[in-house]
């Protein structure tokens, strides 16, 4: 047996799944749940406890140097 399990946050009735190609000619049963878990709050960064009081960010700092000049691979 396999399980594949997606977690969706429906906007209609409708919901389309993609299913590995090994589920194809095998009975599958289909499970439909609603969850009364909140959807996952995302959480602001901050900086290191040791920096605290010490650092000040002041806006997006990755984007303020080039991309050609952190030598990564595009």
């Amino acid at each position: 047996m396999q399980i594949q399990r997606h977690i969706e946050y429906l906007t209609s009735t409708r919901l389309v799944l993609e299913l590995p190609a090994n589920f194809v000619h095998h009975q599958v049963e289909i499970l439909v749940l609603t969850l009364d878990e909140p959807l996952p709050k995302t959480r602001k960064r901050c900086a290191p406890k040791q920096f605290a009081d010490k650092v000040k960010e002041l806006g997006d700092v990755i984007h303020t140097i080039p991309l050609t000049d952190w030598n990564l691979s595009p």
